[in-house]
């Protein structure tokens, strides 16, 4: 039976040959999911992550600011970049003693929650009108709250 470090290092090196971003961390995030869900296949996994498929989308959530949001298809997935903006309107809001908050189009809810969490206050008016973002919202905020 192979290590847990042999196996990341085959993944990472499958990764490399697909290019895919982020080969190492992707690597440790795909072994540790196989531990933990034996039903599912590394042929199969690797197939729909070689047709582009995020890895996000198959492992169905996400990290962003230090907590955990379900994506899918229907959503985005939050990029660093976003966690930024996330921390700099903390910021603003703070300075500026900002009361409310809307997000318009909301998706995962990521921004909002993640405000609300930073802030330590009332989670921002959410406003998300797609029907099937709409239910991945409304499971993440039951889950969550």
């Amino acid at each position: 039976m192979e290590s847990n470090l042999q196996e990341i290092f085959k993944i990472q090196k499958l990764l490399e040959e697909i290019n895919y971003p982020d080969a190492y961390r992707v690597a440790r995030e795909i072994q540790t999911y196989l531990l933990s869900n034996k039903n599912v296949s590394k042929e199969k996994l690797f197939q729909e992550l070689k047709g582009g498929k995020p890895w996000e989308y198959i492992k169905g959530d996400t990290q962003f600011c230090n907590l955990t949001f379900k994506v899918d298809s229907y959503t985005l997935i939050p990029r660093v970049e976003t966690e930024q903006l996330v921390y700099d309107c903390k910021d603003l809001i703070e300075k500026e003693n900002i009361k409310n908050i809307i997000d318009v189009g909301t998706g995962s809810g990521c921004i909002s929650i993640s405000l609300g969490n930073l802030l330590r206050a009332p989670t921002p008016f959410m406003l998300q009108t797609y029907p099937r973002k709409l239910w991945i919202l409304l499971n993440i905020m039951r889950n969550r709250y």
